[in-house]
């Protein structure tokens, strides 16, 4: 018998690399080890008892609070199995043994222990080679020593015992976790065990705070076993599924749990396959989360030698020739069967979801109203606890919809050889269905925002509760940003339409700017009209651009000067000063402004009494709509003067049709 592991010992354990998070692997390879031996021993009274060991702390702190609680500094582990009899002590010091990898030991979790801890020290009495009497074994491991201070003697003890201690956690490893905490992680790697009624008596104890929890009853405790165990065939691979209902109060989700050589290796939360499976289901015994337990060759063949990951796809793009099959192949079967096995719950959750957001698409999402004629894509969303959430869900179902409806046209647009005719009409009818629907979307969300726009507009221009009336200015910045151009302002982040449709088309737009300070205009003048508009050919025709002015004034403004009464006097002042300068054509050639440039002035104000019979007398005239015009020949100019309900009502007028279309009158 030999006591010499042939290899660089120190230097493969040093390669070993952990993250904090897995400072109790060691423990999980030990009481796997320990089940294993039990099963070997074939005996129904098999018994694990599993101590940690903490540093001493100050003997005044308070027991059961968090300070009483001292760094783990080792585990001892002690079972009633098979032991360390002559076979497996040769096996423990052949790294990568194969003796027991029908049970899918890889033969080096002794090593992994190592990699976490200074030393495992060994006692364990067993039947010896003489079934007539017992032997003691004991010896430690390290990475330098290697196994030392070997002793094997007969004894007198008649009962299976081996104490397996983890000594000297190196500090990075070092942590104050609760055994509570200990219990349901190592409860959950070792489930299948207990799944399968294999599992011995398991107890954890913690001698520092006089606690001891038993894995046995924290399982009957917090799960439920359904009766219905039930295979999977994904390709040429076979997967085994266990239900269980998991009643542990914290620290929970609903998951697939992938296991590998009979042991949890990885989880995955169901609630990427099944979206509504986000909080507990209910049922007469309490609320529980749904556990599904998955083993398979494929699984054990593809686990890696620390048993802490799978190699296997992780999508579809990234499969090969030897890996076939992909963890979202996995979890879209595993997640079909969960909805037969789990079908009444599941249901109520959907139709709970559905009605949620059913109600908000009606009451603030009418732009995702097309969503609603297939209810069932409304399944693929997270339950949003907010409505930003929910509006973020259907915001990103929408994108992706309209991502996928570019691509099926260009697929369209990109077919040569039309064999088929009316499979060429049905596809092209598909297509256009759905761009009816996207398009409809869009245009609610639009007009949507027109409708808010025009409810803040008509806000603005009532009497605040101080009893005065908004600026001019604040209602200036709600249709056009002030001191800015639309080389600035992007299309659809300004409001002109509440003025015309047809300006929001210009090429040139100046908000608040010197008319020196403009780009488009070669002019000297200081004046600063509130909205300028030049270049309007697309909207009046082809010719001379044409030069639109826009004047706001305080709403309910009661003192005018006599000059000021004749409210189209300036516009005409900015008029005469543009004559006086060129600009810029639709061509970008410098043009002059002359008679001939068709121009348009339009002053938005509550004009009183004054400003009426003032106006009466320069020859306004009333238009049917109750507003005043007035042409000034010598100028080319339209001159209509309007007060801010007429501008309000106007607007409201021309939406009044799509938003009663778009169903969206009553918001």
């Amino acid at each position: 018998m030999s006591n010499f592991i042939q290899v660089d010992l120190e230097n493969w354990i040093r390669s070993i690399k952990l993250k904090e998070s897995q400072f109790l692997f060691p423990l999980y390879e030990v009481v796997i080890n320990a089940i294993q031996a039990i099963h070997e021993r074939n005996t129904n009274e098999g018994r694990i008892d599993i101590f940690i060991r903490r540093k001493l702390i100050n003997q005044l702190t308070i027991i059961g609070s968090d300070d009483s609680l001292g760094e783990i500094i080792g585990f001892e582990v002690i079972d009633n199995g098979v032991g360390f009899n002559e076979e497996n002590r040769n096996s423990f010091g052949i790294a990568y043994t194969g003796h027991k990898a029908k049970l899918g030991c890889k033969g080096i979790g002794r090593f992994l222990s190592l990699a976490m801890f200074n030393r495992i020290e060994v006692d364990s009495t067993y039947l010896g080679p003489n079934i007539l009497h017992f032997q003691r074994r004991s010896f430690h491991f390290d990475a330098i020593n290697k196994i030392h201070k070997e002793n094997v003697i007969d004894t007198k003890d008649r009962e299976y015992k081996t104490l397996v201690k983890l000594i000297g956690i190196r500090d990075q490893f070092k942590k104050t976790t609760h055994a509570s905490t200990i219990a349901n992680n190592l409860l959950h790697h070792c489930l299948i065990y207990f799944i399968s009624g294999n599992q011995p008596f398991i107890s954890i104890i913690d001698e520092s705070v006089n606690e001891l929890i038993e894995l046995n009853s924290l399982f009957y405790d917090s799960f439920k076993i359904e009766d219905n165990e039930e295979n999977v065939k994904i390709k040429n691979e076979t997967f085994r599924i266990n239900y269980v209902k998991n009643y542990i109060k914290v620290g929970s989700a609903h998951k697939i749990h992938y296991c590998g050589d009979s042991r949890e290796v990885d989880t995955e939360g169901l609630s990427r396959y099944i979206p509504v499976l986000e909080k507990k289901i209910s049922d007469q015994n309490g609320n529980y989360f749904i556990s599904v337990y998955v083993n398979s060759p494929y699984l054990d063949r593809n686990l890696t030698p620390l048993r802490d990951e799978f190699i296997i796809p992780k999508s579809e793009k990234d499969k090969d020739a030897f890996n076939l099959v992909s963890f979202p192949e996995i979890g879209e079967e595993i997640s079909k069967k969960v909805k037969q096995q789990f079908s009444d719950e599941i249901d109520d959750l959907t139709n709970i979801h559905r009605e949620k957001y059913r109600n908000y698409i009606f009451e603030q999402g009418l732009e995702y109203r097309h969503l609603l004629q297939d209810e069932s894509i409304l399944d693929t969303l997270r339950p949003g606890n907010t409505d930003k959430e929910k509006d973020l869900e259907l915001h990103k179902l929408n994108f992706d919809l309209e991502h996928k409806q570019r691509i099926k046209v260009d697929q369209f647009l990109n077919i040569k050889d039309i064999k088929n005719s009316e499979e060429y009409k049905e596809l092209l009818k598909d297509i256009i269905k759905d761009e009816n629907k996207i398009g409809e979307s869009k245009l609610i969300n639009y007009m949507l925002h027109r409708k808010t726009v025009l409810k803040v507009l008509g806000k603005f221009i009532e009497i605040q509760e101080d009893g005065e009336f908004k600026f001019e200015a604040e209602i200036h910045d709600i249709i056009f940003l002030r001191d800015k151009t639309n080389d600035q302002i992007a299309f659809n982040k300004h409001n002109l339409w509440i003025l015309d449709e047809r300006v929001a088309y210009t090429k040139y737009i100046a908000s608040d700017k010197r008319l020196k300070e403009t780009d488009f205009l070669y002019s000297e003048s200081d004046k600063k009209p509130d909205l300028l508009i030049y270049d309007n050919k697309f909207v009046y025709g082809e010719g001379n651009s044409s030069i639109v002015i826009f004047e706001f004034k305080r709403p309910m403004r009661s003192y005018y000067t006599q000059e000021e009464k004749n409210v189209g006097n300036q516009i005409k002042k900015y008029i005469k000063d543009l004559m006086l300068g060129k600009a810029l054509d639709y061509r970008g050639r410098i043009a002059n402004i002359n008679k001939d440039t068709p121009k348009f002035g339009y002053i938005i104000c509550d004009y009183n009494n004054d400003i009426y019979n003032e106006l009466d007398l320069e020859g306004y005239k009333r238009t049917p709509k109750g507003t005043l015009f007035k042409y000034e020949e010598g100028l080319n100019l339209f001159i209509e003067v309007m007060n801010y309900e007429q501008l309000l009502e106007d607007a409201n007028m021309r939406h009044r049709a799509f938003f009663s279309m778009l169903g969206i009158t009553g918001i």
